[in-house]
Formats: structure tokens, sequence, C-alpha cells
């Protein structure tokens, strides 16, 4: 039982970071838009909270399961 909420809770705080990539990107995208007037050709966002489904270091340090800091 114990796994099973462990999993749960990893699971969910993936999703929080790819919901706080997604919305990362589309600030990057505002930001060019709005400074540019389009987006930069070429542009590629680079993944901040989760890659290949594994939270990355900034991931980790700021999505907690019990909260965000």
């Amino acid at each position: 039982m114990a796994n099973m909420v462990y999993s749960s809770t990893t699971g969910m705080i993936v999703m929080l970071a790819l919901f706080s990539d997604l919305f990362q990107e589309l600030e990057e995208r505002i930001e060019q838009f709005e400074k540019y007037g389009d987006i930069k050709p070429g542009y590629q966002y680079e993944p901040k909270y989760v890659i290949n489904n594994r939270l990355t270091t900034l991931g980790k340090k700021e999505l907690k399961p019990n909260g965000l800091d």
C-alpha cells in the first residue's frame, strides 16, 4: 500500500512538472513575441523540470510531495 501512495504521489509530481515546463515554454514564447514581434527562428525550448519522465535537479528542488517551495 505504501508503494501505491508513493507511485501516485510521484506521478502527480511528474504531471505538475510537465505542466510547469509547458507554462515556462509559453512564457518564453510570449516574451520573445513581445520583444521581437515573433518567435526567433530555430527556437527550441529546453525543459527545466522534467526530461524523459524524470525530474531534473530543479524539478526535484522546486516540486516536493508535500507542496511547492
